[in-house]
């Protein structure tokens, strides 16, 4: 009787401890915080850098996340998701979506190789000529495409001891058209051969006060809808011998009543060209 006693004793203390137990892990359960995921952290190697596109996008990480500026666009922030490292490539992809379809960056070999974000357009500038800094390195001979124009490092010479872009092609479907005059630090003064040829324009406007200086052989011909061109008075040279123009430019820019004017006119496929001052504020 008394071995059945304490058995029952024993039985009963045993149950008030679980049930003690138990309502402690509720407790913690309800007074407890959840434990939040580790932050994901931008590697060191890209913390805190800015880099450039050739085409003008920018991105710039910071401790935690991707500010990124499209050429011509609002700068846009993302958190980063998740990182997923292969060290047998030594690359590094940056997850800023949970989809890991999109909004990523490729990471290999100290590059960044892509830059995957709808906002940067087109998709041709996502991947490669990305460069640390904040203008893109780029290697004399190479081209770099820059809105609708082709661009094309060339070295210094005796007449121009200088690093310089000339434009080469144009891409762009005519019309008025608006040529640039400086590529990040670098100012644009030449027009190569050809460049404009044959690509439908019916006026040219070059940005005021702009540097260009020598506009190379054919580079406007075949254009016969071009019938006004603007801010043109700082070309020292038209031209190595013939017209870049169709009709008579060359040849009138050159007459010395003429010099100073920095509008000029034709009519349709016309010959002549008309040249008057326009004052710009």
């Amino acid at each position: 009787m008394k071995i059945r006693f304490l058995f029952m004793a024993f039985f009963v203390v045993l149950m008030l401890f679980f049930a003690a137990c138990d309502n402690d892990t509720q407790n913690n359960s309800v007074n407890s915080p959840a434990k939040q995921p580790a932050q994901k952290l931008i590697p060191n190697d890209l913390k805190d850098t800015t880099w450039t596109q050739t085409a003008g996008h920018k991105i710039e990480f910071t401790t935690d996340s991707v500010k990124i500026t499209p050429k011509n666009g609002t700068e846009q922030t993302f958190k980063l998701k998740d990182i997923i490292i292969v060290d047998q490539i030594n690359q590094t992809t940056l997850y800023f979506d949970d989809d890991k379809t999109e909004k990523h960056i490729v990471y290999r070999n100290s590059k960044i190789e892509m830059v995957n974000f709808d906002i940067i357009t087109p998709q041709t500038d996502r991947v490669g000529g990305w460069s640390e800094g904040n203008e893109p390195v780029i290697a004399v001979g190479a081209r770099v495409q820059f809105g609708d124009f082709v661009l094309e490092k060339i070295a210094p010479d005796s007449v121009r001891p200088y690093e310089q872009m000339v434009i080469v092609n144009y891409t762009g479907p005519g019309g008025h058209i608006t040529i640039p005059k400086y590529y990040f630090s670098y100012y644009l003064r030449i027009i190569g051969e050809n460049a404009f040829r044959s690509k439908n324009l019916t006026q040219v406007t070059f940005q005021s006060w702009n540097y260009y200086e020598l506009i190379n052989n054919g580079a406007f011909k075949d254009n016969p809808g071009l019938i006004k061109l603007e801010n043109i008075t700082s070309f020292y040279t038209i031209g190595n011998g013939t017209d870049p123009f169709d009709g008579d430019l060359r040849n009138v820019m050159y007459d010395s009543q003429s010099y100073g004017y920095n509008t000029w006119v034709r009519t349709y496929n016309g010959n002549n060209w008309n040249g008057y001052r326009v004052e710009y504020n």
